[in-house]
């Protein structure tokens, strides 16, 4: 109880900037919920199949592509400007896409779509990391990642009766109800636009510098940012992106060519992740809270790969498959995403607090990149017929799955031992430092 209590303390005593960022990060989750749900199917109508695969391909690209940039610019400009850029042009390019008449204008709006798409990519922890103390960060990264989920499913969840309802009401055909749902939703996120304006100019704390030190070019600041305890987190980070990227991206096919699912029990399977993903966010701080952020990381992924191997092995549970599936694919993804506010945020602690937004920035554009690359593999790995190994058989559907497994576990052995005595448990700063901090 004492725990709970401390849980809804943290987020009554955050800071308001905290809040207002809060807020605003709950509805920029709109547009995720309507970009898996309406946004794909409309891409795929209304330009085909390989559109749809070139779009969300150059997507994560351009958020690869554009991460460090943007978050240098955020440690420049400061992060309120950034964060009501984020969310007009983020929210403009959204909404607009519904209206692009050819391939080539949908390009160009894809492209203007990478910077914003970035900048929320990479603001979200240190803006929280700023806004919050030691105390209260790992509650409000849980509840700014729990919350984002959660709107997304609300929103993939209404989108069906949304389209239906548009095409009755207003005589519109399918395709134009999802032009008209994305623009509503698009117009929807932009009143995330009104708490950032009521935020304060969030601080910044910079080392002082000598008068007459020269500006330091893009390198030298990396190389300041790369210590050793950052490089080997993005180790550890690449090892997971890696992993994910080989199997994650590709649970549908999966589920249907794997497994032999029909759509409606493929859907099914799938919602249920975001649900396992929230429930495991809002558990995170009493877990970390408990037994410290390494070992609820570490843990909570290494729990997660007995299930991976039951979902790459569910054919062989005969009438029993699908509820295996279904409580694997839960707990899977409830496990491995439970930390998820830990696994991004902790790398942050390795700097000063005037360089966490640049090296936000060079962690999304490693995660994102390495994962781009290990999806591509992957699909060319699903050609891969099936063979056995001992008494198991296995194919280009199922082998990503074991693959992972090693990954993750290489990983969180790097995680243990490196971080583990130093920033499982960090002592909490003074009061006044903290103030200071959440400014």
């Amino acid at each position: 109880m004492s725990t709970i209590k401390n849980y809804i303390g943290d987020i009554k005593g955050s800071s308001r900037n905290s809040k207002l960022f809060l807020i605003s990060y709950l509805f920029y989750a709109i547009q995720g919920g309507a970009y898996w749900t309406c946004y794909t199917v409309f891409i795929q109508m209304a330009f085909g199949e390989l559109a749809l695969g070139t779009m969300l391909s150059l997507n994560t690209l351009l958020v690869a592509l554009f991460a460090i940039p943007m978050g240098a610019l955020s440690s420049k400009v400061g992060y309120k400007k950034m964060l009501i850029f984020c969310n007009v042009l983020g929210t403009l390019t959204f909404g607009i896409t519904a209206l692009v008449p050819n391939m080539f204008f949908l390009l160009i709006i894809t492209i203007l779509t990478g910077p914003p798409s970035a900048a929320w990519d990479i603001l979200a922890a240190p803006v929280i990391n700023a806004t919050t103390t030691e105390k209260q960060r790992t509650t409000m990264n849980s509840m700014m990642y729990a919350g984002y989920w959660a709107i997304v499913a609300l929103v993939s969840n209404l989108s069906g009766n949304g389209i239906v309802a548009l095409q009755s009401s207003f005589g519109l055909t399918e395709i134009g109800a999802y032009k008209a749902f994305l623009l509503i939703t698009a117009i929807i996120s932009l009143i995330g636009t009104i708490p950032v304006l009521f935020m304060t100019e969030i601080k910044i704390e910079k080392v002082t510098k000598a008068v007459n030190e020269k500006k330091k070019t893009f390198v030298q600041s990396f190389k300041e940012v790369a210590n050793k305890e950052v490089l080997i987190y993005l180790v550890y980070m690449g090892l997971i992106g890696l992993g994910a990227g080989l199997f994650t991206p590709f649970f549908s096919n999966f589920f249907k060519s794997g497994l032999g699912l029909n759509p409606v029990q493929v859907g099914n399977v799938i919602s249920a992740q975001y649900l396992a993903m929230v429930i495991g966010m809002l558990v995170c701080p009493l877990l970390v809270k408990k037994f410290g952020r390494i070992s609820t990381l570490g843990i909570s992924s290494l729990l997660s790969i007995p299930f991976m191997i039951i979902i790459a092995n569910c054919n062989m549970f005969g009438s029993a498959m699908l509820p295996v599936l279904a409580v694997s694919f839960f707990m899977r993804s409830g496990l491995m995403n439970l930390a998820m506010p830990v696994m991004y945020t902790q790398i942050l602690d390795f700097v000063e607090p005037d360089k966490r937004a640049t090296l936000s920035g060079i962690q999304s554009t490693f995660r994102s990149g390495l994962t781009s690359i290990s999806s591509f593999v992957a699909g060319i790995v699903m050609t891969i017929p099936a063979f056995t190994i001992g008494s198991i058989v296995v194919d280009g559907y199922t082998l990503p799955y074991y693959v992972a497994s090693a990954l993750y576990i290489t990983a969180t052995v790097i995680l243990f031992k490196v971080y583990h005595k130093k920033y499982n448990r960090i002592e909490e700063t003074t009061e006044s430092e903290d103030l200071t901090k959440a400014s």
